[in-house]
């Protein structure tokens, strides 16, 4: 919805007055048959039949399947012909599932939108003069952050699972591309609250457990530096290089790039690189300076078997709380951020207590996080940043960059039978091919493609953000060839020189205090939650004068971590089956909160 035009159509213009006064250009006529309603001239054309008007909108409401969890986009209804029967078959299709005892939950949702600022206010007012008006949401081209606002709100709370478009008069046809892309953004808003759904549902525990232990770990280590990224914003003076795992990384490290490269072993350049790339660029004989570490499962750890004691000892990591703990346990210099991987109370009460600053959205691939913590922790924006291996995509036969853990595996399996190619992973679905930026065939996947999809609609208007990968999918930035990096980079920002970094770890008992008083807080309330949960109403902690169940839900109901990955846990529940389950995922929280 971000990428419509959010001034809209006809932007700084005053809606005209709803006083039923409309300009020359829309003409209600009488239609040329008798007792028929009005109809509507506007822009040299009917937007209703001249005979029938609401013939094609009856039918179209007549011939369409409601089913439950639908929202209904509106587009351009003008005189607002079909809308009670539109409310009478969504009534009448909700009483037939109730009878026939359908489990098919959900209800309806009816909003509208028009484009055209003379159509919108003729049916904002025909609207208001409406009875049944009550429970429709209508929006001009300028409300898009209302609009996005409203679906957000809906489809959060699982209740809905599809969109359905109704075209109530021709006035979509003046703006037929608008209609069409704000209705595929609403649909895409719906598959990704249900892909984050099911990667929640699987990854959810996972995710919140991690949070605790890392917590509890910097809580409690005093052999470690820690601070959290506001600390570290705006610290950085030199350029930086954000290296991933792709076949660009190859590329930029060739031979003929050499001046780059003794650039980057001079220490010119502050390097970040994806916890995929860091053992590619120690390959090369270059410790980066930080890596960005994001995923949670154990299959990472491999990415740091080359390290030794020293590299453990200088790189930075910036790490995401939801991050691995054992590989954030392994370095003494360790920069947390915590992802809004949803919508939480408990993720908002870490915030509020001052632990970290800001969530970070979620950005899904730890490339697109990468870049986004070099913007934030870049001097100003005359801090040039500079990306190599982000291409969401390879070559037939290849996955990574050299000596990246990946392809590492498949050279130590390779035998005379099989070789050190993967060709699956380029041949099979769910991979396609794609263009890459020299013109050559490379492959992707839905998912890696969204990633560069992702990438190009957030860091694309980005300032002094430069691609100087050679291949992969374009990502929308300006180009810059490598030979050409220490060039831009000093044109940009006067400190390109300089060696200083200003990263400073707070060696105050600040954030220790911070998340000890949380972690307390927290333990003392599954505690509690957990007596409650068996004892019921002999618990010693029922309090006079509220109800169990109030009670229960009141110290669930800001902790999501207890049932967010449950296939129902959209919100806290008091029915007996979710009360069984939480009460089995207290113990396991309360084991990692009691080592503190």
């Amino acid at each position: 919805m971000n990428t419509q035009n959010q001034t809209g159509v006809g932007a700084g213009k005053a809606l005209l007055p709803l006083d039923g006064k409309w300009p020359e250009e829309i003409q209600i006529e009488a239609s040329s048959a008798s007792g028929m309603p009005e109809t509507i001239r506007y822009k040299g054309r009917y937007l209703y039949s001249k005979y029938n008007p609401t013939r094609s909108v009856l039918s179209l409401i007549q011939g369409t399947k409601f089913l439950p969890g639908t929202i209904i986009i509106i587009c351009s209804p003008c005189l607002w012909y079909g809308l009670e029967q539109l409310k009478s078959e969504i009534a009448q299709t909700l009483q037939d599932s109730h009878e026939a005892g359908s489990k098919d939950e959900g209800g309806y949702e009816i909003c509208a939108i028009e484009a055209d600022r003379k159509l919108y206010a003729l049916a904002k007012d025909k609207l208001n003069s409406k009875e049944k008006s009550e429970n429709v949401h209508f929006y001009f081209s300028d409300q898009l952050d209302e609009f996005e606002a409203f679906l957000n709100e809906k489809i959060s709370t699982g209740s809905f699972r599809r969109i359905l478009r109704l075209d109530f008069s021709a006035g979509t046809q003046f703006n037929a591309e608008w209609y069409t892309s704000i209705c595929n953004a609403a649909e895409q808003m719906v598959a990704s609250y249900w892909k984050n759904r099911i990667t929640i549902v699987k990854m959810g525990r996972l995710f919140s457990h991690n949070i605790f232990k890392n917590l509890s770990m910097v809580g409690k280590e005093e052999s470690a530096s820690d601070t959290f990224l506001q600390k570290a914003a705006g610290m950085v003076l030199k350029p930086i290089i954000v290296f991933g795992a792709g076949e660009s990384l190859d590329k930029t490290f060739a031979k003929e790039n050499s001046p780059l490269i003794k650039e980057i072993e001079a220490g010119r350049y502050f390097i970040i690189a994806v916890d995929a790339a860091a053992q590619a660029l120690l390959a090369r004989g270059i410790r980066p300076d930080a890596i960005v570490a994001v995923e949670s499962q154990f299959a990472i750890q491999e990415s740091y078997a080359s390290f030794t004691k020293e590299d453990f000892e200088q790189i930075i990591l910036f790490a995401d709380l939801c991050s691995r703990p054992q590989v954030a346990r392994l370095f003494k210099k360790r920069i947390w951020f915590a992802s809004e991987y949803a919508k939480c109370q408990y993720l908002d009460s870490i915030k509020e207590r001052g632990i970290i600053q800001n969530l970070i959205p979620p950005l899904g691939s730890v490339g697109l996080t990468a870049v986004y913590i070099a913007l934030v922790i870049r001097q100003s924006i005359a801090t040039s940043v500079f990306v190599s291996g982000m291409d969401f995509s390879y070559s037939a036969g290849r996955t990574h960059a050299k000596n990246v853990a990946a392809s590492k595996r498949l050279l130590a399996n390779c035998t005379r039978k099989s070789g050190a190619a993967n060709y699956s992973a380029s041949l099979l679905p769910p991979a396609f091919p794609v263009k890459s930026k020299d013109e050559s065939k490379m492959y992707s996947s839905p998912i890696m493609e969204s990633y560069a999809i992702n990438f190009a609609a957030i860091f694309g208007g980005q300032k002094n953000l430069y691609d100087i990968g050679e291949c992969g999918i374009d990502l929308h930035l300006k180009k810059c060839t490598a030979t050409s990096v220490w060039t831009v980079a000093s044109l940009q920002n006067k400190n390109s020189s300089s060696d200083k970094i200003q990263i400073d770890f707070d060696q105050e008992k600040k954030y220790k205090q911070l998340i000890s008083s949380y972690i307390k807080e927290e333990k003392d309330a599954l505690t509690q939650l957990k007596d409650l949960l068996v004892k019921g109403e002999n618990s010693e902690y029922k309090k006079d004068g509220t109800t169990l169940s109030g009670q229960i839900l009141g110290i669930l109901s800001p902790r999501e971590y207890l049932f967010l990955h449950f296939p129902d846990g959209n919100k806290a529940s008091t029915s007996t089956p979710f009360l069984k389950r939480v009460r089995a995922e207290i113990g396991s929280f309360l084991k990692i909160l009691g080592v503190y």
